[in-house]
């Protein structure tokens, strides 16, 4: 069963491991690059990939179709994520944060960015 922290938790987790974060870097139909503004925080109102953290025991395909549905409203073929590449963020506010980073193509025209996201 997927199990999300409370606020209190989450945060404190970092102090304890590194946190792994799924980011999806999604290519439009038209050929732009989708970024989406940060609704809360750390950094709001900044630009930023899509994503969202990794649940405990959720699977990385399940992770990956949250972040498109919840920020983004879509509902992609999950055999069309693509991992482009992983690195560390050690400068996060939060603490020590390794970045899984998916690409896809997306072939709907309409994304609207929605919930954690402002536009």
């Amino acid at each position: 069963m997927v199990k999300k922290l409370s606020p209190e938790d989450f945060v404190a987790s970092f102090k304890l491991v590194p946190r792994t974060a799924l980011n999806l870097f999604i290519k439009t139909h038209d050929g732009k690059f989708v970024l989406t503004k940060r609704a809360k925080p750390p950094f709001v109102n900044y630009w930023h990939i899509p994503g969202s953290f990794l649940l405990k025991n959720e699977k990385i395909i399940d992770c990956l179709m949250r972040i498109a549905s919840f920020e983004l409203g879509i509902k992609p073929n999950p055999k069309e994520f693509r991992l482009l590449n992983v690195f560390e963020n050690q400068n996060d506010p939060r603490g020590h944060i390794l970045d899984i980073i998916y690409g896809y193509r997306a072939t709907e025209e309409k994304l609207k960015p929605i919930n954690e996201t402002k536009e």
